[in-house]
């Protein structure tokens, strides 16, 4: 079953099942547009396992796909927990220059033969950053974030056969990206962009005050 859990969730991501938690999140600011689309490839030239299974996730959670563009901004950062069958989404948007935010804590339920997801369960909750939306797009822009290279194209960078793994999802008018950083406060030790992501990592925890799940 963690197998199934790393490549379906490498990320996906929040707990108590209601009729509340189980409605589709507005489709306000998500566009139908055939945009430019970056994502990671095998050498083989299929996707990696956890696009693949984005889509199940997505529709299970009540989300909106944000593969045809988005009005203005959505940044998606989905944590995935090799040994748990829980996971963590926050989202950050900026729809008419208003910026807002969510914090999704997940649970898989499984079917009796544990080989597919039934269900997803879900507690949802809004959050701001304690120094405000200036600051988190300033950091943003800083660390370069939405720029990042998907960790299989990073020569060299030290992987693990089973660990945590950070997915990132970005969308705008005119750009889809989607890429993964698995275990990245251990590639971190040499590689650069790893640091950049382990600093937002730390950065977010801080700002919107919440802990990832093996921390609790």
């Amino acid at each position: 079953m963690n197998k199934l859990i790393i490549s379906i969730g490498i990320a996906f991501f929040l707990i108590l099942f209601s009729c509340k938690n189980q409605s589709s999140e507005s489709s306000e600011g998500y566009l139908n547009l055939n945009i430019p689309k970056d994502i990671p490839t095998y050498k083989n030239g299929k996707p990696r396992s956890f696009y693949s299974n984005k889509a199940l996730v997505e529709t299970k959670l009540g989300l909106n796909s944000l593969e045809n563009g988005f009005d203005s901004i959505c940044l998606r950062f989905w944590y995935g927990y090799s040994n748990l069958d829980r996971g963590q989404l926050l989202i950050l948007k900026n729809i008419g220059g208003k910026w807002s935010g969510q914090l999704i804590n997940f649970q898989y339920h499984f079917n009796k033969g544990g080989d597919s997801i039934s269900n997803i369960s879900k507690d949802v909750q809004d959050i701001r950053p304690k120094s405000g939306w200036g600051f988190i797009v300033s950091k943003l822009k800083d660390l370069a974030i939405a720029d990042l290279p998907d960790d299989i194209n990073i020569q060299g960078y030290q992987r693990v056969a089973d660990g945590n793994t950070l997915i990132i999802e970005t969308s705008t008018k005119t750009n889809y990206r989607i890429f993964s950083y698995k275990e990245p406060s251990i590639a971190a030790r040499t590689c650069g962009e790893a640091g950049r992501i382990v600093e937002w990592l730390n950065l977010m925890k801080e700002q919107f005050d919440y802990k990832q799940l093996q921390e609790m």
